[in-house]
């Protein structure tokens, strides 16, 4: 299986380690991250490492939105240029909504989310907004969203009034990578069931458009 991990920063006891438990599991770990965060020693074979570095015109990290925007322009042009493959995404942090959203929709893969923290009591009003904003859009398209507590999980849920099996709580430990692996075959599977849904009803829908487009037409002919 294909693992595209995506993060803002490979931090040990966060994206790294995730990256470590699923090499271990026996899949295949893309790791995109920006070269300013260190992600250390991976230790083990399995996982590639893509730094993403800064787009020119260089904008301060402190300028978090724009900042972030380009960051996830970066990533999705050096995902395309490596001809990317993966059979899930798993994004770390709400940094990188944008390039998650972007890569299922041209990979067709599910996304899989890590939200390790809701709180954006340090940003402004306006970077707070924008923050809420990106994790919402994330929930949404995420097939499941990760958190380490059922606190986190049920606040989470009212947040973003998520539907019932949406969140799930994981905690790093042992067999992390296994457990990691059969959320990730759910996962495809359920992605799958709804390509096909989509598919099948589009013939109908197509149907439906053009009866309408019609009946307008034949509305608009002078009597």
């Amino acid at each position: 299986m294909e693992v595209v991990v995506l993060t803002r920063s490979a931090r040990p006891d966060g994206a790294a380690r995730l990256a470590r438990a699923l090499a271990h599991a026996g899949l295949h770990v893309t790791l995109a991250t920006h070269p300013r965060h260190e992600s250390g020693d991976l230790g083990c074979e399995g996982i590639r490492v893509v730094e993403i570095p800064d787009w020119p015109p260089v904008i301060p990290p402190d300028d978090e939105p724009a900042w972030t925007l380009q960051f996830n322009a970066a990533m999705v042009a050096r995902a395309a240029s490596l001809d990317l493959e993966a059979d899930v995404i798993h994004v770390v942090g709400w940094q990188l909504t944008w390039a998650a959203a972007s890569l299922k929709g041209l990979l067709s893969v599910p996304v899989v989310a890590t939200l390790p923290d809701l709180t954006v009591d340090r940003t402004s009003a306006g970077t707070a907004a924008f923050v809420h904003q990106a994790q919402w859009w994330l929930t949404f398209e995420a097939r499941r969203v990760l958190v380490a507590s059922a606190r986190r999980a049920a606040l989470l849920e009212r947040s973003f009034d998520l539907p019932e099996g949406k969140v799930a709580v994981v905690r790093h430990g042992a067999r992390l990578g296994e457990r990691m692996t059969q959320l990730y075959r759910k996962c495809i599977v359920e992605e799958r069931e709804h390509h096909r849904q989509t598919d099948a009803g589009r013939p109908a829908l197509r149907a439906q458009i053009e009866r309408s487009l019609q009946a307008a037409a034949q509305a608009e002919r002078p009597a």
